[in-house]
């Protein structure tokens, strides 16, 4: 499934923004806003609007320009991750990840950055998948093996952020990449602890050669 502002990150950064007195334009692939949104929505009324995007059309993404006009910061939150073997991965699986991973953030960047002036910022999510590899091994049999795919689209969403960074730093617009770690979503205890774990030996030989 797609994940924008509807997503357990993308919810967390827009509630962020709102608390921080920021108007939010929070978009996603649904017609609909998510509950939490109307929830949100009715907490900050003149602060936050909610539109229909797909990030995987030029088309789609300067339709919702057009409504939110100029903006001062953009998050590149969309993703989509596949949980399939390598060995299974399908042609549709590789095209929807690319899709909405790489192709999403570079048109979105495209576009919004057309009008965007100097002191604006465009963040870029990535993950910690992005830089070191996953060790299937510590997702046992729970189905949720990471992908090549997703390593592989995220990569390049940080590759592009360090492309970006330097084509609009004369415009003097910012652009960064963040790349989290595991996001905590009621995971057995055990895939937890097998992933920190995992994470601080890769994070260690990473910043220690």
């Amino acid at each position: 499934n797609r994940a924008g502002a509807s997503g357990q990150l993308g919810s967390a950064l827009v509630e962020h923004f709102l608390n921080k007195g920021a108007f939010v334009y929070a978009t996603d692939i649904h017609a609909a806003p998510p509950s939490h949104f109307e929830a949100l929505a009715k907490k900050f009324p003149s602060l936050c609007a909610y539109h229909t995007l797909d990030v995987t059309k030029e088309s789609s993404i300067r339709a919702v320009k057009e409504k939110t006009g100029r903006i001062d910061v953009l998050i590149n939150n969309a993703g989509i991750a596949v949980f399939t073997p390598f060995e299974k991965r399908s042609e549709q699986e590789l095209d929807d990840v690319m899709a909405v991973n790489i192709k999403g953030t570079i048109l979105c960047s495209k576009v919004f950055a057309e009008d965007m002036q100097a002191g604006s910022s465009i963040i870029n999510i990535g993950s910690i998948y992005g830089v070191v590899p996953a060790d299937k091994a510590i997702y046992g049999d729970s189905g949720r093996n990471s992908s090549e795919i997703y390593a592989a689209t995220k990569a390049g969403v940080i590759h592009f952020t360090k492309y970006l960074a330097a084509y609009l730093g004369e415009k003097g617009i910012r652009v960064n990449a963040v790349s989290p770690g595991g996001i905590f979503n009621d995971q057995r205890d055990v895939f937890v602890k097998n992933y920190v774990q995992n994470s601080l030996e890769q994070l260690h030989e990473l910043y220690t050669k």
